[in-house]
């Protein structure tokens, strides 16, 4: 199958509002959702789907990425009567888990929290997804796993650019030393508004990006210094002293310029100017958010895969989103 930029519209925005698992995006599919399964079932699921849409890659999603954009709040763990200092280590186990599973064809697990008998696999996978699975990480911490399970960077813009490269860098870094290879080019996703005339576009900014920085904001408590005693979290307990020290409103100005709008030729150099900070390989694009209406929101995606999208597929960008699909030979039991 021919290799494509990861794409998502209206669908991208409604995903299950719970809990911790495995978001996987298609460029035909959409998107899947694994939640609160045993992991040899979401292995057993994941499977079956690639078997049958040949699917390009994996995006993983942890405790900075439920729904492939954001983390989960305070009062989501405490509906799940799970303690938030121990999201970290769930994901990590889990993840070294399915993803062990996909390379081998069993899974199992020994790990403080997910127990798992040598357990084995149907379908057995046919097809490595060493280089084709990704996740964010905001945090350095989290950066530094996600090298060492061998998984590609999802860059949520929410911090500097050029903090974004440095720790980039540091990562790309750590995965060489450990994995003996270069890591996967990564993807990009952006909240995007599109609009031929550019007045309407700032309208859009201001009234829907702006928004949707805002309700970030709140729900996930970014201003909550208290963060800084969760473990994991230690990250979002300075950026909460940074909040405090500048104003909410700065930081929900701040979340919203990094993100993309104007008429379909703005938009395209934006996306193609944040491309060449981070050398990226994919871009995820978001076009329903922030209360924005279903009419206007389809205008704006479909402006932009009239206009923006055609021009960004002839750019040659020196990777895919996918990787190499090197098969694997498994015996089975």
């Amino acid at each position: 199958m021919q290799q494509e930029l990861l794409f998502l519209g209206q669908g991208f925005q409604r995903g299950a509002q719970e809990g911790s698992g495995l978001l996987l995006f298609h460029r035909r599919i959409g998107w899947c959702l694994f939640f609160r399964h045993e992991a040899w079932i979401i292995r057993i699921e994941l499977g079956m789907v690639f078997a049958a849409e040949g699917i390009d890659a994996l995006v993983t999603r942890n405790a900075e990425n439920p729904r492939g954009r954001r983390g989960l709040g305070r009062i989501e763990f405490e509906g799940f009567r799970i303690n938030m200092g121990e999201s970290r280590e769930r994901f990590v186990e889990y993840a070294e888990a399915i993803l062990n599973a996909f390379e081998t064809g069993y899974i199992e697990s020994d790990g403080k929290f997910y127990k798992q008998p040598r357990t084995a696999i149907r379908p057995f996978p046919f097809q490595s997804f060493r280089g084709r699975t990704y996740a964010a990480a905001v945090s350095p911490e989290s950066a530094r796993i996600m090298a060492r399970l061998g998984i590609g960077i999802l860059i949520i813009a929410q911090k500097p650019w050029e903090t974004t490269v440095a720790e980039l860098n540091n990562y790309r870094e750590i995965y060489r030393e450990i994995n003996g290879t270069e890591a996967p080019k990564p993807i990009i996703a952006s909240f995007i508004a599109c609009h031929e005339d550019a007045s309407v576009a700032q309208e859009m900014y201001e009234k829907y990006i702006r928004g949707y920085s805002r309700s970030a904001l709140n729900h996930y408590e970014f201003h909550n210094k208290g963060l800084a005693d969760v473990k994991g979290y230690e990250y979002y307990g300075a950026l909460a002293k940074n909040i405090e020290k500048h104003g909410a409103d700065e930081f929900v100005d701040f979340l919203a310029k990094l993100q993309v709008w104007g008429t379909p030729d703005q938009v395209y150099e934006q996306i193609m100017e944040n491309q060449k900070r981070v050398d990226a390989a994919g871009l995820i694009s978001i076009f329903s958010y922030g209360g924005m209406p279903q009419e206007l929101s389809t205008k704006n995606m479909k402006l932009f895969a009239e206009k923006v999208l055609p021009r960004l597929k002839r750019q040659e960008v020196n990777g895919s989103v996918g990787g190499t699909r090197a098969s694997v030979t498994i015996a089975a039991d």
